[in-house]
């Protein structure tokens, strides 16, 4: 009698199930359904969702100015390259193509500024003429043992100020052009399987890139003042050319956490990742652009040190952000 009515409730239950509640499993299904992978990010994704760039303004909010994306774009379809544009301020755009003004270049380590009426120059504030003065004078008189062939050209340009109002001052070359944001690269690589590349040097990159640039008519020494002198640097990089120098993650001193106070140590996200056939993504994240590099089997270009020292300055800088005035270098995220 027993063995009967527990068969009955067994049966009762499992009818009263289906016709009102999905079983378990079921219920797993749906669940996995709604939060399966879309655009390569799942639930338990640390990423931002919507990182995906589609339009010019959210390029510009980024720093490129609306053709430089298509560049990038096309050199990593062609040759399939993975390739990581460090993010800027909106405020570069507005100088990208203008008369007398030229991409800062290498070991001119200035920030650029963000006063309303010189937006993404490099400039000094009357406060700020006792450093300036340090700076130039290191500028014109580099270590001859030990500077680059960037310090010594840099130094034979006749960089100075020039008062532009409102308490502040421009940096000048010697013909008269001033200075904006240049386009840095953090790092390219090149698929050879799945999850390994090879990483592109500047000797190759530096020159294709800059030529691609060129050709959407942004940049031509047309643009410079007519007494620049057109003086080459490494990888063929000349005055009026957007990327100055080489990507980050093959730098010497990308590890060192001695050189400079380790400020520049580490990773230095935000970034936007071109990669073939693929729109663009912003990566925001320390976390994320290690992800990113392990894809590609390139994690150890950074020690777990220098890792963990681009995620705390990351984590400070957005800190200071929270508490205290916006500092827009780079566009903030929410999460490491």
């Amino acid at each position: 009698m027993f063995d009967t009515f527990a068969r009955r409730s067994a049966r009762t239950r499992r009818q009263s199930s289906s016709g009102r509640w999905p079983r378990v499993g079921s219920i797993l299904r749906s669940f996995a359904r709604a939060f399966r992978r879309s655009g390569g990010y799942t639930l338990r994704s640390p990423y931002p969702v919507n990182s995906v760039l589609t339009d010019a303004a959210q390029f510009e909010a980024l720093g490129l100015h609306p053709r430089e994306p298509g560049a990038f774009q096309r050199l990593a379809d062609r040759h399939r390259y993975e390739i990581f544009v460090r993010t800027s301020h909106v405020s570069r755009v507005a100088n990208v193509g203008r008369v007398g003004m030229r991409p800062k270049p290498e070991a001119l380590y200035r920030k650029t500024g963000r006063a309303a009426s010189v937006p993404g120059m490099i400039v000094y504030a009357d406060s700020e003429i006792e450093q300036a003065e340090r700076d130039l004078a290191a500028i014109h008189h580099p270590d001859q043992l030990h500077a680059s062939l960037a310090m010594r050209v840099l130094a034979t340009e006749g960089l100075r100020l020039r008062p532009l109002g409102d308490g502040i001052h421009g940096v000048r070359d010697g013909a008269g052009n001033f200075f904006y944001g240049d386009i840095d690269i953090h790092g390219v690589y090149q698929r050879t399987g799945p999850n390994r590349a090879r990483q592109v040097n500047a000797g190759t990159f530096v020159p294709l890139f800059n030529a691609e640039l060129a050709a959407t008519g942004l940049y031509s020494a047309n643009l410079l003042e007519y007494r620049t002198p057109m003086l080459e640097k490494d990888f063929g990089v000349l005055p009026y050319l957007p990327i100055q120098h080489g990507a980050h993650d093959e730098w010497a001193r990308r590890n060192d956490p001695f050189y400079a106070g380790g400020v520049n140590m580490g990773p230095l996200p935000g970034v936007i990742h071109f990669r073939p056939g693929e729109k663009p993504r912003h990566v925001s994240t320390v976390a994320h652009y290690r992800d990113i590099l392990a894809s590609l089997g390139q994690e150890r270009v950074y020690s777990a040190e220098a890792w963990d020292h681009g995620r705390n300055r990351l984590a400070a800088v957005r800190y200071v952000r929270r508490n205290s005035s916006p500092m827009p270098e780079e566009p903030t995220s929410t999460r490491l």
